[in-house]
């Protein structure tokens, strides 16, 4: 099977169009990659198909759209609601905009005051928060519960939130994510804190609403010329969960497609932190705490983590060079967190074992870098891993990677008279 699956170049050409556009996120790839590997293996009907790292949904997308069983997992759950928002169906689209402005109509005749901890308060006057919050519990209301509302972040309903309420979190992410551009800076995977209150943002309810319906009907118009519409027997199953600890059963997997966090230190949770406070995080304390799970994030873990033979000797001599590098913190900080992203990627490698049948397939798209001038090949890496736990290397295939974080490094120049990286799409079977 995996053998026969054909590799185009993993790249996003574009976001602006059809439901890639809904939810752009930088560590996604291409429908057409995915379509490609799914036209090209020859899975039965009543195959499943995962995703450890669904992100914003891609292969559960596809993978459901064509009546796979397609199963995806994140710990972020603001990518549980963007993946889930993408399965709408269709015959949905019509009844979108009535739906909308009753939601409207239900925030606006809300008489809930703002409370004292209210996480949007980070960026927005108080006034505007309540607005926004407004919003949010209409679609509960609305799509949700009519009777009881709950945070989010605390109600542990994210795994049974609908792909129609979905997508009505979604609108509202893309209309707060607009009023915070200015604390956006050039790093697509970061956004500034106000210096002082004043810098807060003042919105009027008008504004909110009509941003909201505004961001409502652009998702709409942008997938009203597709031919999809989902097949009536389609299962699919997005939740939290973690890669290391995936809630599925042994050996009931067909095909792994995914891309796992880059080992470039980019911060998921600060990346969709506006969209983790609409959810009801709160920035000092369920945000850290989610912040600290995820894989790749540039905070330190307590839990001490010492290197293993079966990460294989080039994530070993990797380390070691990390180690003894001359650079500041390279002996205690930056050796701490690749020892704390490698741990995590191992055990997830041992999930997907876990995971896949007997001839099954795994498809990961991975991307190398560097710390400092040290060359991190994170594809060998991951191959060395894989290959230790019992998978076959089937084939890689290298593609450069002209969108890289090194490039938006200004202190890269120090190390390396440049800042390519590329992109392998590895091809592994149990």
């Amino acid at each position: 099977m995996i053998e026969s699956a054909k590799i185009i170049n993993p790249k996003r050409t574009s976001l602006n169009s059809g439901k890639a556009s809904w939810y752009p996120y930088y560590a996604g790839y291409s429908d057409h990659f995915v379509t490609g590997i799914l036209n090209s293996v020859n899975l039965n009907r009543d195959s499943v198909v995962l995703d450890p790292w669904n992100g914003s949904g891609t292969t559960t997308t596809i993978a459901n759209n064509r009546g796979f069983q397609a199963v995806g997992y994140d710990l972020n759950p603001v990518m549980i609601i963007a993946s889930k928002a993408c399965l709408l169906n269709k015959n949905d689209y019509t009844s979108i905009e009535p739906i909308c402005k009753q939601i409207i109509g239900r925030a606006n005749s809300d008489k809930i005051t703002i409370k004292e901890d209210e996480p949007l308060n980070l960026w927005l006057y108080p006034k505007s928060a309540i607005y926004i919050r407004k919003l949010e519990r209409a679609i509960q209301r609305v799509l949700i519960n009519d009777t009881r509302y709950s945070e989010i972040a605390d109600a542990g309903f994210v795994n049974h939130i609908s792909s129609i309420a979905s997508f009505f979190y979604v609108a509202l992410f893309r209309s707060l994510n607009g009023f915070l551009e200015r604390f956006r800076p050039t790093n697509p995977t970061w956004i500034k804190l106000p210096k002082s209150d004043t810098e807060r943002i003042l919105i009027c309810r008008e504004l909110i609403n009509t941003s909201f319906l505004n961001e409502v009907k652009l998702m709409i118009a942008s997938v009203m010329s597709e031919n999809i519409t989902l097949p009536s027997r389609s299962v699919s199953n997005i939740s939290l969960a973690s890669s290391c600890d995936m809630p599925i059963s042994p050996a009931s997997v067909d095909l792994i497609i995914s891309s796992p966090p880059y080992c470039t230190r980019i911060d998921y949770a600060v990346a969709t932190m506006p969209e983790l406070t609409l959810l009801g995080y709160h920035y000092s304390s369920s945000f850290d705490t989610l912040r600290r799970k995820l894989i790749g994030a540039s905070t330190i873990s307590k839990m001490q983590v010492k290197p293993l033979d079966q990460w294989g000797d080039t994530c070993l001599n990797f380390l070691d060079a990390v180690f003894h590098h001359d650079s500041k913190a390279s002996k205690s900080y930056y050796y701490k967190s690749h020892l704390q992203y490698f741990d995590s990627i191992h055990n997830s490698i041992l999930e997907i074992e876990r995971a896949l049948k007997i001839g099954g397939g795994c498809i990961l798209v991975v991307q190398d870098s560097h710390y400092k001038d040290v060359y991190n090949n994170l594809p060998m890496i991951f191959r060395e891993m894989a290959e230790q736990v019992g998978l076959k290397h089937v084939k890689t295939e290298h593609f450069d990677s002209a969108r890289n974080m090194a490039k938006r490094n200004p202190g890269v120049k120090k190390y390396r008279s440049h800042a390519t990286a590329t992109e392998s799409v590895l091809c592994l079977k149990k």
